[in-house]
């Protein structure tokens, strides 16, 4: 995921985004990961919710 982020920004998978029920996450999109063989769906954490 790191390598699929946008500068400045932070990339969860799905797994991770319903877990931190506190922060704003918003849909990437599906992205396709060196290693995996699925492609995963990305969420993206608003910068208003980093501390």
């Amino acid at each position: 995921l790191q390598e699929a982020a946008e500068p400045n920004t932070i990339l969860v998978s799905q797994t991770v985004a319903n877990y931190v029920d506190s922060l704003e996450v918003k849909k990437y999109g599906y992205l396709k990961l060196k290693g995996i063989d699925e492609e995963i769906l990305g969420f993206v954490v608003s910068q208003d919710s980093i501390i």
